[in-house]
């Protein structure tokens, strides 16, 4: 069964990322689509709402989005991970068909995820990130967990 979950405060990423820090955004931008061992983008990668699917543009889209609605102060993006069992014999390919529509959830929202299959098989999953600001409204998303 795959697990979704929201990345908080994690120690895994603590070392990357603090997320109303003004340089989140491009370093987990950077993190969701970039191999760091070969440095190459990962083959499955897109987003929603963004005029550019390069980690630096898309990080400055959204800074703008919310720079535009006076929304540039705390939480700069929401992280979360979606990961698939081995067993559920899920494909990069399907791996991204699944975030895809996930991800719709939030259609007012930038978003931005990148499939990781660089462990294998057996680590398959995908990190999103979700501008906390529409940029329809500008109104900035209070999750509460």
């Amino acid at each position: 069964m795959a697990i979704f979950k929201i990345v908080e405060k994690n120690k895994a990423f603590s070392h990357l990322i603090q997320y109303s820090d003004d340089e989140a955004l491009y370093k987990l931008a950077d993190y969701c689509v970039t191999d760091k061992e070969t440095e190459k983008l990962f083959t499955y990668f897109g987003g929603h709402y963004l005029n550019s699917l390069l980690p630096a543009d898309v990080a400055g889209e959204m800074q703008q989005v919310q720079e535009v609605f006076s929304k540039n102060e705390g939480r700069k993006l929401f992280h979360f991970v979606l990961g698939f069992a081995p067993h559920e014999d899920v494909t990069p390919r399907l791996a991204y068909d699944i975030v895809w529509n996930a991800t719709r959830c939030y259609p007012d929202h930038q978003v931005y995820f990148g499939v990781h299959e660089n462990k294998g098989p057996e680590r398959l999953h995908a990190h999103i990130i979700v501008n906390p600001v529409s940029f329809i409204t500008g109104e900035k998303v209070a999750h509460d967990y």
